[in-house]
């Protein structure tokens, strides 16, 4: 086991505000959510329930399949993710407030989810690195990945376009910025994660 370091701390808590960040983006765009939000929404909805409760629900479930499934992928950092990233979510929405993205023309809005994307995929990856565990949902893909034998951004795509069909089904609200993210997050994340592999092997051979 990996020993609890200062720098795979801080590349945790970087990721964790990183990705929210993203996320603040395409919620502040305003031109729909992403995937995993739309079918929790879907959730409260079809329950009667709130869409918080119902994403509590969602993620208790999924630890405990998870747990099951390959309880090696589950660590500190899930825990953390599962239950305090709201508030930081909240503080970067409050920072991007006075932008008034969502009042700018649609091809801005656009672009702004996008670059949501993004910076999602630099966050994601930082967390990866640091091997202190990802967010319930974000562990899915890469079960997905390690059971077919497929690239992320294929399990990636995959699952998000599963939440997006089951989540449209259950009438969560969708836009253009739903669809943005389902084809964007996984590329995204693939390209970060194959720069820092180049990046890591790159140093290796210098320290060699």
């Amino acid at each position: 086991m990996r020993s609890l370091t200062f720098p795979r701390i801080l590349r945790f808590l970087l990721g964790v505000c990183i990705i929210q960040l993203g996320v603040a983006f395409m919620l502040q765009s305003n031109i729909g959510s992403d995937p995993f939000t739309v079918f929790v929404q879907g959730l409260g909805l079809t329950l009667h329930i709130t869409t918080g409760t119902a994403n509590i629900i969602v993620l208790i479930v999924l630890i405990i399949a998870e747990f099951f499934i390959d309880k090696s992928r589950i660590k500190p950092g899930t825990i953390i993710c599962a239950f305090f990233v709201g508030p930081i979510l909240d503080v970067m929405v409050f920072l991007l407030k006075p932008l008034h993205l969502s009042s700018q023309i649609m091809i801005l809005k656009m672009l702004f989810v996008l670059f949501g994307c993004f910076i999602v995929g630099i966050g994601l990856t930082l967390i990866t690195e640091s091997d202190l565990g990802v967010a319930p949902n974000d562990i899915v893909p890469f079960l997905v990945k390690d059971k077919l034998r497929v690239k992320y951004r294929t399990a990636r795509v995959l699952m998000d376009s599963l939440y997006f069909v089951i989540g449209l089904l259950m009438h969560g609200v969708i836009g253009a910025g739903t669809v943005i993210t389902v084809l964007c997050v996984g590329p995204c994340v693939q390209f970060w994660m194959d720069t820092f592999e180049k990046f890591h092997k790159k140093q290796e051979k210098r320290t060699a």
